[in-house]
């Protein structure tokens, strides 16, 4: 396991959405506020691809598999967990 490997507990959440006080308080870390969203993700024109920005990602049909240069399934992961993200930044538009 990589987080017993940098000397962290294995009972933290490896995902944001499992995330809760006690993970917050064994790492040490706390979060704060912001009134920006460009300081949560900044506002950029390409992220991993060219083909693949914000547009992209917002687009109703955007499909991960339609994207065959992509075949790392971690980037794939990370491109969908991105796209919710960005979704969620403009759920308040």
């Amino acid at each position: 396991d990589k987080l017993k490997k940098r000397g962290f507990p294995s009972n933290i959440n490896t995902t944001a959405s499992g995330f809760d006080l006690k993970d917050l308080q064994l790492l040490k870390v706390d979060f704060q506020p912001t009134p920006f969203k460009s300081d949560i993700l900044p506002n950029v024109d390409e992220y991993i691809l060219p083909n693949i920005g914000e547009k992209e990602l917002l687009n109703p049909k955007f499909n991960i598999e339609n994207f065959k240069e992509i075949s790392d399934h971690q980037v794939q992961a990370f491109l969908i967990d991105l796209r919710e993200i960005i979704k969620n930044l403009h759920s308040d538009e």
